[in-house]
């Protein structure tokens, strides 16, 4: 059996940054009224953005550098776009030092979540959504999974549970 190429798997520079702008572009024309959680483009300026579509949630990597990230949010906020915190995964550090406040998503690590005490990600939890932070869990994939999510207040996940139909996508309630 012969598995298709991914997105990672184009080498070439120019070919990678045309499908990238191609997908967005379609995506953008097609879904109107819900949030699209991206990664930062390759292939254009993030400028570019707002105008393809205002429902873009820009997904930062939780290891970006100040500089970056100073960078990143003058863009996104100047065109009206959302952020999204991607893989946090760090119980060691104070909130202040994960720019609490700073973004729309806080998106959980698998391994965070399912290994950090449960007070500590409640504590978390509850520090996000005082600054109106919707909190999220990635790779759900089991129904202990969900079920944690579903017991400490988590607004959206993702992963292979919600690509069947027998769950709704998305959003957890």
């Amino acid at each position: 059996m012969q598995l298709g190429l991914g997105f990672n798997d184009i080498i070439n520079k120019e070919t990678k940054a045309e499908v990238e702008n191609m997908v967005l572009r379609a995506v953008a024309s097609r879904i109107l009224d819900k949030p699209l959680f991206i990664r930062i483009p390759i292939s254009r300026e993030l400028s570019y953005l707002p105008a393809l579509s205002k429902n873009f949630v820009l997904r930062i990597p939780s290891d970006v550098s100040m500089k970056q990230l100073g960078e990143i949010m003058t863009v996104v906020r100047k065109g009206g776009l959302r952020t999204a915190l991607d893989d946090y995964r760090t119980t060691g550090y104070e909130l202040k030092e994960i720019r609490i406040g700073s973004f729309d998503y806080v998106f959980f690590n698998e391994d965070f979540y399912t290994n950090a005490k449960r007070s500590d990600i409640e504590r978390i939890i509850a520090s996000f959504k005082l600054f109106k932070t919707k909190v999220g869990f990635k790779n759900i994939d089991s129904e202990k999974k969900l079920k944690l999510a579903q017991s400490i207040d988590v607004d959206l996940a993702t992963g292979y549970l919600f690509g069947s139909e027998s769950l709704p996508a998305g959003r957890i309630e």
